[in-house]
């Protein structure tokens, strides 16, 4: 936590001296290792695991993405001021776009052609509706089976008083990624969001074993009482 914390300028790098490990080749170990966050050099954490030299190729990826495919913007560029400020700032999310959606797309190729052993999993929307579109999927009579097992439960957190879901999106998706400090609901807005998603996702197209429980406010490590 800490090293991945370290942001230069901002808070400083996380020194570590006293290693012991293989460099290979019989190098020795550095006497110290400087770290800072690992977005500075990969924001989906993909290059370590796809290097061959550095992970096994039975090596199974969960890659969970909080991005989403960038939307088109079509106002708020032409106000004197402001608009200049705004296409500053939409160029950094279409430089953002420009180097995590190809990777994406690239790694989901490898997953289907079984280069890599993987998936991708997403945040960025409502868990119900991913869910609602593989329980009406034809081609896949697996995971549609287990879609459609598990998507009466998520449909009773998402009753039509609460509107969970599709709230937690929308909650989630208005989290600011610069540094400031978050209230605890919104913490735990996000590690449900991230949790879940996760092992939804992983059960319906895995196959790995069924959530134990989809109704976030039954969590145990997310009660109000441990906090």
């Amino acid at each position: 936590v800490r090293a991945t914390a370290s942001f230069p300028v901002v808070f400083p790098m996380l020194h570590l001296s006293g290693l012991q490990f293989s460099c290979g080749n019989d190098r020795p170990p550095p006497k110290r290792l400087s770290l800072v966050d690992g977005g500075l050099y990969d924001n989906m954490g993909t290059e370590w695991l796809i290097n061959t030299a550095r992970s096994q190729s039975d090596t199974y990826m969960v890659i969970v993405d909080a991005s989403k495919n960038l939307r088109p913007s079509k106002s708020g560029f032409d106000t004197f001021g402001v608009g200049g400020l705004r296409g500053v700032l939409r160029g950094q999310d279409i430089q953002y776009n420009a180097t995590t959606a190809p990777r994406r797309r690239w790694l989901y190729s490898l997953f289907i052609a079984g280069t890599r052993r993987g998936t991708i999993v997403r945040i960025d929307g409502s868990i119900i509706r991913w869910v609602d579109f593989w329980a009406k999927q034809d081609k896949d009579p697996e995971r549609r089976k287990r879609a459609c097992a598990i998507l009466p439960s998520l449909k009773e957190v998402e009753n039509p008083d609460s509107r969970y879901w599709k709230k937690l999106a929308y909650r989630n998706s208005s989290v600011k990624t610069t540094l400031g400090k978050l209230s605890y609901e919104t913490a735990a807005d996000l590690v449900n969001a991230g949790y879940l998603a996760t092992a939804i996702q992983l059960y319906i197209l895995e196959g790995w074993s069924e959530p134990e429980e989809t109704d976030p406010a039954k969590l145990k490590f997310l009660r109000s009482d441990t906090r």
